[in-house]
């Protein structure tokens, strides 16, 4: 939902009037509207029809990019809701919708994908690992 370029060249005539943020001297980003987090997420639902094998989706309600949180410079809520209520709508029935209210960045979306991975061992669908053994 964001577009990266070079932080020495003009902003791309077509995201003139979208939010701007310099990363650093090398690198800079403008985000995407509402409409276009919409077609995203329909792209993202497309993609998950085709999974073959056991899928979940982790659906970070409260952001994806470091610099969309509240309070940083690219933060639209208005466009985040777009993405997330498109995406309720594309997840297909082949893949598990696991919604969170925070942020990609915050513990609880790592703490569901392992609570997710850790249901998968136990359900044979990922093999456990090998513990107390040392590194070639």
């Amino acid at each position: 939902d964001m577009v990266d370029f070079p932080t020495w060249q003009a902003v791309p005539s077509r995201f003139a009037e979208r939010p701007y943020h310099a990363h650093n001297r090398l690198l800079a980003s403008v985000t995407s509207d509402g409409a276009t987090r919409r077609q995203i997420a329909r792209a993202i639902g497309e993609k998950l029809t085709t999974a073959t094998g056991p899928t979940a989706f982790i659906l970070p309600a409260g952001g994806i990019q470091q610099w969309d949180q509240e309070g940083e410079p690219l933060h639209e809520p208005e466009a985040l809701a777009a993405f997330v209520e498109e995406m309720r709508l594309r997840v297909p029935e082949n893949a598990e919708l696991h919604e969170i209210a925070g942020h990609i960045n915050d513990a609880a979306f790592s703490a569901k994908a392992l609570e997710i991975f850790d249901r998968w061992v136990a359900e044979g669908i990922v093999p456990p690992g090998v513990t107390g053994r040392q590194p070639a």
